[in-house]
């Protein structure tokens, strides 16, 4: 009977212990959960933002600096897709994480060889191209699940801020590719069935409404509104090249000013409301 009772206190402050670790473990995953998202959120930014100079230099073999942007994006990549490898363990998170890793390993492969085409041949095959714009959407939709798990998972509420300024940014980067794929050469349907399949003139209304959102926030810094109204300035100098696409539109300012506007919707944890 004595026995009995001690190997059932032993037990018990097994239990004890074991709750305490993972139930510090959960404390942490919450606590940095939002971070973890922030970091899904740029790495999916930086696969688009990669596929546009793709593009770009596609039409522009000789731009040493869209070679430079590409090997910075490239390695932009790398590090956030190891970013995500930590911090969470998460068997449904997990599982996405390791689609990712093998879908990132195939784009950066078959990026590089497009790449290698371009410099040696003069030319890529539709084709590979085709297939790059796929495993685009592979990433791109893999980490938007992540995402979801993170949210859901952690039960993580965003500001409205933070709400809008992301999917904000992630709208451009897709409006920058779609641009960019049509601008360029004779590469204009590699991507028709891109996710998601909204039109340009489509995204760019949902752009638009977003930023006229955010721009009627009032926030405890002066620097945020600063940067939204500056974002403004130039959404509105390439609004109708989004809406009214033509070729006569010039893609290298269209890919400037949209990239500037995604840089001004980082607000982070800087974009605060007023009490």
């Amino acid at each position: 009977m004595h026995d009995n009772q001690r190997w059932t206190s032993r037990a018990l402050c097994l239990l004890l212990l074991f709750s305490g670790v993972f139930g510090s473990m959960n404390v942490l995953a919450a606590r940095d959960a939002n971070n973890l998202l922030e970091d899904i959120h740029q790495a999916r930014l930086q696969a688009y933002l990669l596929l546009t100079d793709y593009y770009n230099f596609s039409a522009n073999a000789g731009d040493k600096q869209l070679m430079i942007a590409l090997d910075e994006g490239k390695s932009s990549m790398d590090s956030l897709v190891s970013s995500l490898s930590s911090g969470y363990d998460s068997p449904e998170y997990l599982a996405a994480l390791s689609k990712l890793q093998e879908h990132w390993v195939n784009y950066k492969a078959l990026l590089e060889r497009n790449i290698e085409d371009i410099k040696t041949l003069g030319y890529h095959e539709l084709q590979l191209v085709f297939q790059l714009a796929q495993l685009n959407v592979d990433v791109g939709t893999t980490l938007g699940r992540m995402y979801q798990l993170v949210s859901d998972q952690q039960k993580v509420v965003l500001s409205d801020v933070q709400a809008r300024s992301r999917r904000s940014a992630y709208t451009m980067a897709v409006m920058m590719t779609k641009y960019a794929a049509r601008s360029t050469s004779n590469i204009s349907q590699v991507f028709q069935g891109e996710d998601p399949e909204e039109t340009l003139d489509i995204l760019a209304s949902e752009f638009d409404r977003d930023l006229q959102q955010l721009l009627q926030l009032e926030y405890a810094d002066a620097s945020t509104l600063d940067l939204l109204r500056k974002a403004q300035i130039k959404w509105n100098f390439i609004r109708n090249s989004y809406m009214n696409y033509n070729e006569n539109n010039v893609n290298f300012v269209v890919n400037r000013y949209s990239r500037q506007i995604i840089e001004s919707l980082d607000f982070r944890d800087s974009a605060l409301l007023k009490s």
